[in-house]
């Protein structure tokens, strides 16, 4: 897709470059992922560089034979990336279908190319021999075919077995993840004799298309094979074509860039529009395998953050990472916006629901046409293109971000800003642009020590864990943990910090609660507020310790204390690379409390009640303008967060059908009065069975005893299924409702019926 991405022309220079130049998914969000195969790749050496890309979540970097900047092995270079962040994810580069001339980019790949050259593995115009056909990349670039036609040499080696098993011989390094394999398409691109039979197999054409991807699915198959427990991520850019075949492809890679899905002149955005864009993306993640690390890769200009937010909160649609490429920078450096230090944890319903086509400006989505979708610990929101300026009721009280005013550029990661719209404003309703998205939180109360010390600790060890006890006095959800620290402590380098959570025992901190992911901070650093994202976790009232972990070079951090001559400080010795242990373990204590807290949102814990369990029989096409319940027992008191359902779009019908879910308390064994309802959302045609999270209209307080759970169904009739257990027990309540008014309170009479329907709700207790 990008005319860039090629072998790399850096590897022309790569002794210059030397001398000159010195797998499951993570279940909270953000995801950022950089991609890093553009020049200039000396730069991999300097340690700043590999600061900016350990603070992303799943990176990608260039690599090729004998590639060493400045002396510095690839796997030293990776090892110190997973040192820095011992959670992040990082690919080697590779690709089969081209290669560069020696003049184009050098003789580093040599005694590759002459292996190609000898058994004519390359693609010919027709047969097995003459001048290759010119790649996408130009003549500089002749294709290689990378289907099974190719002959094998002495040792039964076809093309893409010599060249899986080069990669895996010269490239690969203990340290990394896996391989991304680029340009791993549907279809053939350029015109060419592909199977080798006399005739030239046009671009597109069907059946060339096939024997390219059983080429890949054998690519993949064969890596897995000799890279035992490593994954594979490849260029999926084009799986999400409306038109492509994905059969061979179902499941072998597990995880995929979908590269320039926003801001090219070939992106599905730009082509299609954003629905267009949005069924691209989810086809894509469904026929990724393993933990589906998806990317989700926008182009653009970081200066426009309207644009970027509207990216942004589309890929927030799904599950895939997101990474930003800047125009001018393109695979190079790390843009760094205020929403990627909004940690919004995990995802509390699923990704929305998507039309058969997109309806008239302000209508369909969650609200007048806009999307959202709900994390633990805030929301985000997309306005489709064509969807003109909208203003959406949030239904309750959000907080807009606040910009990070001590946030500190360098020459390879830079911070971008929006004052205006990330003002940290309390608001109930939101005004987008066309073409726009914005990530709101949810309001938090804090746990800690929220003013600055003024006793600097000295430049902290490395290895080592210092905290204060503080106490909680309601329940509430962990969001996040700040500490004031500084880059002053006199050593010169990059020391890596972490914040634990311990339960207090007995004085002494405990059990481990939680740990945060890791920040790099640099000599110089300015004192500040640092931000640590936490995972969602429950918190009930009680002491608890929060802890600093270093690693890294010792003396570059400082803490911030109080000063004071109360014992509230205990540390240990505890090695980075593995984490904060748990329990605490023994250690020395100390005097003054440390800057530093945590952020929670307050109101319990996240539960459920109803048919949690996923029903074996579908119903037929649901009616329009109906309702169906059944009966579930709350035990303890809640507020209500949010409904599911487990349905599908298979009801036989093309289209989309509008679906509510509603709660009603029980009135002697048949529904009553309607306690709440959520948001709609529009079911496809074609939906796969899934669990779909429907957000309440209001958060309702409520009590212990019998509730129905129902689902109502709008136009157009017969797209939806609903499931059951297929039990003989009478828990079923139907009757007929009009959609378009909301779903009916009292409840109305209706018939009994048998099976209880794959329901429940989401409650915070």
């Amino acid at each position: 897709m990008n005319l860039l991405r090629r072998w790399p022309a850096a590897a022309l220079a790569a002794s210059v470059l030397c001398v000159s130049l010195p797998a499951a998914a993570d279940p909270t969000f953000p995801r950022i992922a950089s991609v890093q195969y553009s020049g200039p790749f000396g730069d991999y050496a300097d340690p700043l560089y590999r600061n900016a890309v350990a603070s992303t979540d799943l990176s990608i970097l260039n690599t090729w034979p004998g590639f060493a900047p400045s002396g510095q092995s690839v796997n030293s270079i990776v090892s110190d990336i997973k040192t820095k962040n011992p959670n992040t994810k990082v690919f080697l580069y590779v690709k089969e279908d081209n290669l560069g001339t020696e003049a184009a980019i050098g003789p580093v790949w040599n005694t590759f190319r002459t292996k190609i050259d000898s058994m004519q593995w390359w693609l010919y115009p027709l047969g097995g021999s003459g001048t290759p056909v010119s790649s996408e990349f130009g003549s500089s670039y002749p294709a290689i075919n990378t289907t099974l036609y190719t002959p094998a040499d002495t040792n039964g080696d076809k093309a893409v077995d010599y060249m899986t098993k080069y990669f895996v011989n010269t490239l690969a390094v203990p340290s990394m993840d896996g391989f991304f394999m680029d340009d791993m398409f549907w279809h053939t691109r350029i015109t060419g004799d592909w199977n080798r039979d006399s005739t030239s197999d046009p671009r597109y054409d069907p059946t060339a298309a096939g024997w390219l991807r059983d080429g890949w699915a054998h690519y993949v198959s064969l890596a897995r094979t000799l890279m035992p427990g490593k994954t594979q991520i490849g260029n999926v850019a084009d799986w999400g074509d409306p038109a492509s075949t994905l059969t061979q492809y179902s499941g072998i890679l597990d995880g995929g860039l979908l590269e320039g899905a926003v801001g090219k002149t070939w992106s599905f955005e730009t082509t299609g529009g954003w629905l267009v864009m949005m069924k691209a993306y989810r086809k894509t993640m469904a026929t990724l395998g393993g933990p589906k690390l998806g990317i989700f890769n926008q182009w653009g200009d970081p200066t426009v953050p309207k644009d970027f937010r509207y990216g942004y909160a589309s890929s927030l649609m799904d599950d895939a990472y997101y990474s930003f490429t800047d125009n001018n920078k393109q695979y190079h450096g790390v843009e760094w916006f205020d929403e990627f230090d909004a940690n919004l944890g995990s995802a509390t319903s699923s990704p929305p629901a998507l039309p058969s086509s997109q309806g008239a400006p302000g209508t369909g989505g969650w609200s007048q046409g806009v999307y959202r979708r709900d994390f633990a610990n805030g929301i985000a929101l997309v306005n489709p293109k064509d969807n003109g300026p909208q203003t959406v009721n949030l239904l309750g009280t959000f907080v807009k971000l606040s910009t990070d005013t001590c946030a500190a550029d360098t020459q390879y990661l830079t911070h971008h800003h929006d004052s205006t719209v990330n003002n940290g404003a309390t608001v109930t309703s939101v005004s987008l642009s066309d073409r726009d998205g914005i990530i709101l939180m949810r309001q938090t109360h804090t746990v800690g020590q929220t003013t600055v010390g003024g006793t600097p600790s000295g430049g902290m060890s490395v290895d080592t864990k210092r905290g204060s006890k503080f106490t909680l006095a309601e329940s509430g959800t962990l969001a996040n943990f700040a500490a004031y620290l500084d880059g002053a402590g006199g050593a010169s380098g990059t020391t890596s910090v972490r914040v634990a959570m311990y339960q207090d025992s007995s004085g002494v901190p405990g059990a481990k609660v939680a740990e945060s992911k890791v920040v790099n901070i640099s000599s110089g650093a300015p004192g500040c507020w640092v931000k640590f994202a936490a995972p969602t976790v429950a918190l009930s009232p009680g002491s608890y310790w929060l802890v600093l972990h270093t690693g890294g070079t010792a003396g570059v951090v400082r803490n911030a204390g109080d000063g004071s001559a109360t014992v509230n400080w205990y540390s240990n010795a505890d090695t980075f690379s593995d984490g904060a242990s748990d329990p605490f373990g023994s250690g020395s204590t100390g005097t003054g409390t440390i800057s530093i807290y945590a952020s929670y949102v307050p109101g319990g814990t996240l539960k459920q009640f109803g048919g949690t369990t996923i029903g074996t029989v579908p119903s037929g096409g649901m009616s329009a303008d109906f309702k169906r319940a059944s009966k579930y027992t709350l035990t303890e008191t809640g507020t209500l967060v949010s409904l599911s359902a487990y349905l599908d779009g298979n009801g036989g019908t093309s289209g989309s059908q509008s679906v509510r879910l509603a709660l009603y308390q029980d009135s002697s064994g048949v529904p009553g009065v309607k306690v709440g309802e959520s948001s709609v959302v529009n079911i496809s045609s074609g939906t796969a069975p899934g669990w779909v999270t429907f957000p309440a209209l209001q958060q309702t307080a409520l009590t212990a005893g019998s509730y129905w759970i129902a689902i109502q169904t709008g136009a157009t009739a017969g797209v939806a299924r609903d499931y059951t257990d297929g039990s003989s027990a009478t828990n079923w309540y139907a009757n007929a409702d009009t959609f378009s008014d909301g779903a009916a309170s009292p409840f109305g009479s209706g018939n009994l019926g048998t099976q209880n329907l794959s329901v429940y709700v989401n409650y915070l207790h």
